[in-house]
């Protein structure tokens, strides 16, 4: 017995695969590159806040300790 064989593409049906293929390809590849952009941002400014603060609220919490905390206070 012998396997029907599969329908022929042609030729232009397949460059037309590929192309859409290789589109998906680079949106997909843009996508991943923004949203880790946008991540490492956040994270970064996030963490920055997170230390300024504790910085910020040790050296304000003992008077009597003298520190220069005017470092930390300017931006």
């Amino acid at each position: 017995m012998v396997a029907p064989k599969a329908p022929r593409q042609d030729l232009s049906t397949l460059r037309n695969q590929k192309g859409q293929t290789f589109i998906e390809f680079v949106l997909l590849l843009l996508v991943v590159m923004v949203l880790s952009t946008v991540m490492m941002t956040g994270f970064r400014n996030g963490v920055k806040g997170f230390w300024k603060g504790a910085a910020i609220i040790l050296c304000n919490h003992g008077k009597t300790i003298t520190t220069n905390c005017d470092v930390i206070n300017e931006d």
